[in-house]
């Protein structure tokens, strides 16, 4: 509803698990309606599966006139980050290499270790350099330290309708791994 009031979910199953029935405090909600645009939110736990998403929420409008148009509704969908998850655990890595989706405030939204989604699953990415230059708009490779282990961070971003995720390729650093063949 205009006004942030859920009507109705589907599957029905998961309306029944709802606490509340307002969400105008959700970013996706705030963001539709001040910018009258399709809007993706950043990743939230799901007030009726309990599991992480990122929802889109698009703004409908009466068609009254084009000059003043009436906000009736706000039109909203959960993408399921388990899927993401599913694409990355498909490419068969190596070498300790991890793939990470990252979203606007460092937050995980997908890891293509099966391990680290489930013992990590709120893991921030937020004070790596990687993720800050990533986040400014940039692409590129460095070497940072995760947990006390030097780590060759590769990153690039992502524009994701009016925000920006990162990709993050995380491999264990060895010093020869450049160093050029004679």
């Amino acid at each position: 509803m205009p006004n942030g009031n859920i009507y109705i979910q589907e599957p029905y199953s998961r309306q029944l698990n709802l606490t509340k029935t307002s969400f105008d405090f959700r970013d996706y909600y705030k963001g539709a309606v001040s910018t009258h645009m399709t809007y993706l939110g950043n990743v939230i736990i799901s007030a009726s599966s309990g599991l992480p998403q990122a929802n889109i929420a698009v703004p409908i409008y009466s068609a009254e006139n084009n000059s003043n148009k009436t906000l009736v509704g706000i039109w909203a969908g959960g993408l399921n980050l388990r899927v993401f998850s599913k694409s990355l655990q498909s490419l068969n890595l190596t070498n300790n290499e991890r793939i990470v989706y990252v979203d606007y405030h460092g937050q995980k939204i997908a890891e293509s270790n099966k391990k680290q989604e489930v013992i990590k699953k709120d893991e921030s990415f937020a004070n790596l350099q990687s993720f800050k230059n990533a986040v400014a708009g940039k692409s590129g490779s460095i070497i940072e330290a995760i947990n006390g282990t030097k780590m060759l961070v590769s990153y690039h971003a992502v524009n994701a309708i009016q925000t920006r995720w990162v990709i993050l390729d995380i491999q264990p650093y060895q010093s020869n791994t450049f160093a050029p063949k004679i």
